[in-house]
């Protein structure tokens, strides 16, 4: 009966322990089991395996609270936050997700995906050929925003990383731009419709990043669910 009260109490400290940092259980010389952050000088660290071998791996648990974005697979998009489409075109769901170390808002749309942004803004350059650190508008959103908003163009992601300074800039690229009239203006044809043009200037700006959606290997159509 004390070997089954002593694991029935190591119990109530395991799940204790869901909601602890970085804890460890340690076991005083009494035999008490107590939890610490570290154990101390006349303590022992548990470990946990003496109590047997890990089980295998459980199934996936139920999706918390909120709204989610998933794929034709059912692979997670992101969390819904709409409120941020009052800011940015296209006026649409935005999910928040990570690209790359970057946490985002992106557009998303049920039959296309991740939508094209209709009336995209250049991105400029710090080199040229449209090279180097890469600059763009400063969205105009709120400088609390917790996560950088996006346009979108040739599948690519294109976002501020911080707020706007004044940045010198030595090519920009224009999108929609037929290739005739890119090569006519002395720019170079970059993709189906976009155009590096040599540009030398400054102006306010942020920082860009960019990603390119389709290594997230998400396919449409998209779909939201709920708990």
């Amino acid at each position: 009966m004390k070997r089954m009260g002593w694991l029935l109490a190591v119990g109530v400290v395991l799940t204790a322990m869901g909601t602890a940092d970085a804890a460890v259980l340690c076991t005083k010389k009494t035999g008490a089991v107590v939890i610490r952050d570290a154990c101390k000088k006349k303590e022992r660290a548990m470990n946990l395996a003496d109590f047997g071998a890990s089980g295998p791996q459980g199934a996936p648990g139920a999706t918390g609270p909120g709204v989610f974005v998933v794929d034709a697979n059912g692979a997670l998009v992101g969390p819904v936050v709409d409120e941020l489409n009052i800011f940015t075109s296209p006026l649409m769901a935005r999910v928040v997700r990570k690209l790359g170390n970057d946490v985002v808002s992106i557009p998303v749309d049920p039959a296309a995906g991740f939508p094209e942004t209709a009336s995209p803004p250049p991105v400029f350059f710090a080199n040229a050929g449209c090279s180097g650190q890469s600059y763009v508008l400063p969205p105009p959103i709120p400088t609390f925003a917790l996560a950088f908003t996006t346009i979108i163009h040739g599948g690519v992601a294109y976002y501020g990383v911080s707020s706007g300074a004044s940045h010198t800039f030595a090519s920009v690229l224009a999108f929609f731009v037929p290739p005739a009239s890119c090569t006519g203006g002395g720019g170079t044809v970059v993709g189906a419709d976009a155009c590096c043009l040599p540009s030398v200037s400054s102006g306010t700006l942020s920082p860009g990043g960019s990603f390119n959606l389709a290594t997230l290997n998400l396919v449409a159509p998209f779909h939201a669910v709920a708990p």
